[in-house]
């Protein structure tokens, strides 16, 4: 019997050691809110979306433009249409995300200004003002100006509601999520937020994961990192403002994980 149970234990520690770990692999962060100014007294549900439907998926990749975009000298917050008239905003307002996959290389410091994730080429804006068709005035300078063939660029619609079908992605696909939110311009006593998850069977109620907020937009105060292990099927971010007496910025960007092996 004792012979046994250590062939058993040997063939048991031998087929741990052959099977491969789970290794995990990190999405590229994904920007649901942008520079956004929370108004709202009770939570609002947004994000971006690319296909022109209401709950298209916004951890996808947007709308490739078939037309490409430049600035004039160096780096500018307006934006302009790199063929003369062709119209490469026709179909964005301001409050909507252009996302340039090959920008000139810059670091990176994010949205809260710290969290330095070093060189990249790939930027996003927003477009504070839809000036026409051929110009766009973002929220941030950006150099499109050194390749002289033009910029390629995605673009994504932001939308938000504060019914119960609002915000909604998908997340089954994923071993986790990571949510990032900051705020960097605060004039209110606090900028407050909720994730909500659900199954999508039958009966499946809400769960809010979690709530907090922010009071403070001076950096290493004025973000919070939540981690959730997905048992879900979707989730979505409210935000909602206490004491509002100007304009606010906030940013909430996702990062999923998946296993690398599944």
């Amino acid at each position: 019997m004792k012979k046994a149970t250590t062939y058993l234990l040997s063939a048991l520690v031998a087929l741990a050691l052959a099977s491969p770990a789970h290794s995990v692999s990190r999405s590229t962060s994904v920007t649901l809110f942008a520079n956004y100014n929370v108004a709202a007294t009770s939570y609002t549900y947004g994000f971006f979306r690319g296909p022109d439907n209401a709950n298209a998926d916004p951890l996808g990749e947007g709308v490739k433009s078939p037309l490409k975009a430049k600035t004039t000298s160096g780096a500018q917050v307006t934006i302009e249409a790199f063929t003369a008239l062709s119209a490469p905003f026709a179909p964005l307002v301001a409050g909507d995300l252009l996302i340039f996959p090959n920008a000139p290389t810059v670091v990176n410091a994010g949205p809260s200004g710290v969290n330095v994730q070093g060189k990249t080429r790939r930027q996003e804006r927003v477009i504070v003002t839809a000036t026409d068709d051929n110009n766009s005035d973002v929220n941030a300078a950006i150099d499109l100006s050194q390749d002289s063939t033009g910029y390629n660029f995605y673009w994504k619609k932001f939308v938000t509601g504060v019914e119960t079908t609002d915000g909604w992605f998908d997340v089954a696909s994923f071993a986790g999520v990571e949510f990032h939110i900051v705020v960097t311009t605060l004039a209110a006593d606090s900028i407050d937020y909720s994730i909500e998850c659900r199954h999508t069977q039958a009966n499946s109620a809400p769960a809010q994961v979690f709530v907090g907020s922010i009071a403070s937009d001076t950096l290493g105060s004025n973000s919070d990192t939540l981690y959730l292990g997905i048992p879900f099927d979707q989730c979505r971010v409210g935000l909602k403002v206490t004491g509002d007496t100007g304009d606010q910025a906030v940013w909430v960007e996702v990062t999923g994980e998946k296993f690398n092996d599944r």
